[in-house]
């Protein structure tokens, strides 16, 4: 769905600010599946950056698979800005760089949700999988310190 169509927009926006007000009202699961409705009509674009949100939707509502599911998705991230700044640069003489290869897993917000839901997820708690969890865990901190 395009949001540059005019009654497009209007809906983006009303599904946003709707998921945003029953996540207020404390119904996380409702907030959750807007949050998924939304990113269904463009989950390359994300004009509302609802991959920004949704990890705590998800979380909150205690649906843990689908944070897995989402980051071994290997969904590409959209730039906005990209555009924006290789223009500036060009003016300025330096050079652009474009790095296709990056994906929604290198989100830190879906990075640190994913081992907090590898972490609440219910299954026996060994030695490997605590082990999983910090090694997310570390990898997060190194990737962003």
């Amino acid at each position: 769905m395009d949001i540059q169509i005019e009654h497009n927009a209007g809906f983006f926006r009303a599904l946003f600010l709707l998921m945003k007000q029953v996540g207020r009202r404390g119904c996380m699961r409702s907030a959750f599946e807007t949050a998924k409705l939304l990113l269904s009509l463009d989950p390359q674009g994300d004009p509302m950056n609802v991959l920004l949100a949704i990890d705590y939707y998800a979380l909150t509502s205690r649906q843990c698979q689908f944070l897995i599911d989402l980051f071994d998705s290997k969904t590409p991230v959209v730039d906005r800005f990209a555009s924006a700044e290789a223009g500036s640069k060009k003016k300025a003489g330096k050079k652009t760089s474009s790095n296709a290869s990056e994906t929604i897993a290198m989100l830190p917000n879906l990075q640190f949700s994913l081992a907090l839901a590898q972490y609440v997820l219910p299954r026996p708690q060994s030695v490997d999988s605590m082990l999983l969890v910090y090694q997310e865990l570390t990898h997060c901190g190194s990737a962003f310190s």
